[in-house]
């Protein structure tokens, strides 16, 4: 460890004071050295730097304040433990600018209180300044280097309550609770979400990911938490931690629905979407956020009731596109069930019981697959492939942007997943006729890729041990073999053996 001259670095502080020249300070002060050394070795340096920078009389220039703030910011980090400290013996003036003169200065009676816990420092004062700070230059333009100590400030708080206090929500550390319960701060602070500099932006969203984190539920007001998400939305792209922020805050209870019900369609869907990566990471890759977002049986539910409610959108596509995001929520929640039904996990137990879900994707699957067989639409199989040969010109939009594009597939797999080794899902699925449907639908289709693949997948677990759904198979009679298109158009066709019981695919003659 390297040994610093405490007295001699305080000597340069107290010079530099005076003479106003800070170059000695900012050739001797190293903010690294706060991060490091775990001993009261710094503590009166620490305590003259708060002196300083919250005494207005002192009128230091914002390079100064960057090095002071930089040192203040590390010092909490894994060294000193906040405590409140409020002797009844001291004058107080805003800041605290005289206890911390005292403390630089070793008085007795204050070294006396902090000899019991020499690793504790008393960052109210530096606290209250930095607020103040934010709140003050939240509207105004900023130099580059007001900048940096805007984004310091932001982060000395936010590494304060992180690290340095123990417990966000004790009695130790309720001063400076009540220093970031101000909605005028937090105002501020939801603001600078957007912030031109990408740096401010991401100490802002750091800072309220920590604060959801830490602090109890009801640290944000009510009203504050769809705009908080609205906001977080816009940079979710750009940063990380706005996606880490918006998901701590939407693992709050209720904080989901509240939220989801009052943004606007797309930031419902990019609010979707995000949902829609998490259950991958979670369900695929196995992947637990640090944010502690989880699927709840609430979430899920609602999620489920969602799609139930706004599915029949879909059926609105089948002779045009709609121009606006609608039908595109229906799609990205049923591509999360699909997810979260993919695994055997909690999740798909929650599901399972939720028989309304699956009779709705059973009649829905029923509604597209007979409104394509009605009429030319866009729920109508495409199974030649000269109509989807970009030379044709046959079909004059692109498939796949289209509502309806793997529609069937995504309700397909639900069926089926929600039927794996699930008798009650199984006999429902048996009772709403939709096995003979499946079988209806097994066929090579340009608008729901692997279509057939997910039916045998699906039949696979509506059979598995339960011998009423393998009776209906049993006892399916085989009309024929019928004609297939595409095959024809690859010089191919279907044929059966001599006795009936298999079927090949040979040249055409």
């Amino acid at each position: 460890m390297n040994i610093i001259d405490e007295n001699n670095l305080l000597n340069i502080l107290n010079t530099s004071l005076v003479t106003r020249n800070w170059d000695d300070i900012y050739d001797n002060l190293n903010p690294k050295s706060f991060g490091i050394i775990k001993s009261r070795q710094l503590f009166k340096v620490l305590a003259k730097i708060a002196e300083i920078i919250v005494n207005k009389e002192n009128d230091i220039p914002d390079k100064l304040k960057i090095i002071l703030l930089k040192c203040l910011g590390n010092s909490c980090l894994n060294i000193y433990t906040h405590i409140d400290y409020d002797p009844d013996n001291i004058e107080y003036g805003k800041y605290f600018k005289k206890l911390y003169a005292n403390l630089a200065e070793d008085t007795p009676e204050f070294r006396y209180e902090l000899q019991e816990e020499n690793l504790c420092f008393p960052y109210n004062g530096i606290a209250e300044w930095t607020v103040d700070y934010i709140i003050l230059n939240c509207d105004i333009t900023l130099s580059e280097e007001q900048i940096q100590v805007l984004r310091l400030c932001i982060q000395f708080l936010c590494n304060l309550f992180t690290f340095a206090c123990n417990n966000g929500n004790s009695s130790q550390c309720k001063s400076i609770k009540n220093y970031l319960s101000g909605t005028t701060f937090q105002n501020a602070i939801i603001k600078f979400i957007c912030f031109e500099d990408v740096s401010i932006a991401r100490a802002a969203c750091m800072f309220i990911h920590n604060a959801l984190k830490r602090f109890d539920q009801d640290y944000f007001m009510w009203n504050d938490k769809i705009h908080v998400c609205s906001q977080l939305l816009k940079k979710v792209e750009d940063l990380q931690c706005a996606k880490d922020a918006l998901l701590c805050l939407l693992n709050q209870a209720n904080v989901f629905k509240s939220v989801y019900e009052d943004i606007s369609m797309e930031n419902k869907l990019h609010l979707l979407q995000i949902i829609y990566e998490e259950a991958q990471d979670v369900i695929y890759r196995h992947e637990k956020s640090d944010t502690g977002f989880t699927f709840c049986q609430k979430l899920i539910n609602f999620l489920s009731d969602r799609f139930c409610k706004r599915s029949d959108l879909i059926l609105k596509t089948k002779d045009t596109y709609l121009n606006n995001f609608e039908p595109m929520e229906v799609i990205i929640l049923l591509d999360i069930l699909g997810v979260l039904t993919s695994e055997v996990t909690d999740e798909l137990y929650i599901i399972q019981n939720n028989r309304s879900l699956l009779i709705n994707c059973c009649y829905l699957l029923k509604s597209l697959h007979m409104c394509g067989k009605e009429s030319e639409n866009y729920f109508t199989s495409i199974q030649k492939l000269s109509d989807v040969a970009p030379s044709t010109q046959k079909i004059e939009y692109d498939l796949e942007n289209h509502p309806a594009f793997g529609f069937k597939v995504g309700l397909i797999r639900v069926i089926g997943n929600m039927s794996y080794k699930n008798k009650t899902c199984q006999d429902l699925v048996r009772e709403t006729d939709t096995i003979p449907l499946l079988f209806d639908c097994c066929n090579i289709d340009a608008r729901n890729p692997l279509i057939m693949q997910w039916i045998i997948l699906a039949i696979r677990n509506l059979c598995e041990e339960n011998l009423e759904n393998q009776e209906i198979i049993r006892n399916s009679t085989k009309i024929g073999v019928m004609d297939n298109a595409i095959l024809k158009e690859m010089g191919l066709t279907l044929q059966e053996n001599e006795n009936g019981k298999s079927i090949g695919i040979v040249p055409l003659s």
